[in-house]
């Protein structure tokens, strides 16, 4: 299929320390889009999608996937293994999330039509510092039979202050809630079976996640909240 690259056209604006930018950039069947947060002409993220032809019982469908790579340093809230957090608005990112570093899974349809939105919890590097911010996605594959995949990147955000949190779908400042819950929790419209499947050629894993959620052995690609790091780095004390 052919590969269509995003064109980003980028408004930003910039309120006290939060930097916003409307993207409205669509990709149809197979294609990518890049994402450079502070437009500072190095990209952070490239969310790709891909539709490959497959067997639905005795007819012809779709395998549809879109999942969101970060640069070397980078990362993506997620669920658990290599699965992004599909956010609801109004979610904390900060030191306190789970990031993973590389290629995320976003969405995966198998001969079913899906329609998925929400918010996605990033960290990225501005000359050494860690920064956080968002970026707003639509996927939609209405057809099963036939293709229909279209990925679509809203708008997008981060904090200038490196280090401070921004809340998904946050464009103001300073109404920045660092002591909300983890950015970790799947919204409703986010499914179970979506968050627990990987398909047999997934990229990135080829581990199926157990239905307790537990997480493999990743030290290298995972980023425990900076919370629990500084818990279990404490000295213990005895009588």
């Amino acid at each position: 299929m052919l590969a269509i690259a995003g064109v980003l056209t980028l408004q930003s604006t910039a309120a006290a320390s939060v930097v916003h930018t409307g993207v409205n950039a669509t990709v149809s069947g197979t294609g990518y889009i890049k994402i450079d947060l502070n437009h500072d002409g190095i990209t952070d993220f490239v969310l790709h999608s891909s539709s490959v032809t497959t067997l639905c019982g005795n007819r012809g469908g779709q395998l549809d996937k879109t999942n969101i790579k970060p640069t070397l340093g980078d990362g993506v809230v997620v669920s658990h293994s290599n699965q992004a957090a599909l956010l609801a608005r109004g979610i904390p990112i900060n030191a306190n999330s789970t990031f993973y570093q590389l290629a995320a899974v976003v969405a995966y349809f198998a001969c079913e039509s899906r329609y998925i939105a929400g918010y996605l919890g990033l960290e990225f590097l501005i000359n050494g510092h860690t920064h956080y911010g968002w970026a707003h996605i639509i996927v939609n594959a209405p057809e099963i039979h036939g293709s229909g995949l279209t990925t679509t990147l809203v708008d997008v955000a981060y904090e200038t202050i490196a280090g401070h949190a921004i809340n998904t779908g946050q464009t103001l400042s300073p109404s920045v809630d660092e002591s909300g819950d983890d950015a970790s929790t799947v919204p409703e419209s986010f499914s179970p079976r979506d968050a627990s499947y990987l398909p047999p050629h997934a990229s990135v894993s080829e581990t199926r996640v157990s239905e307790r959620g537990s997480l493999p052995s990743r030290p290298a690609l995972f980023r425990r909240p900076r919370s629990l790091r500084r818990a279990e780095a404490a000295p213990s004390s005895r009588l």
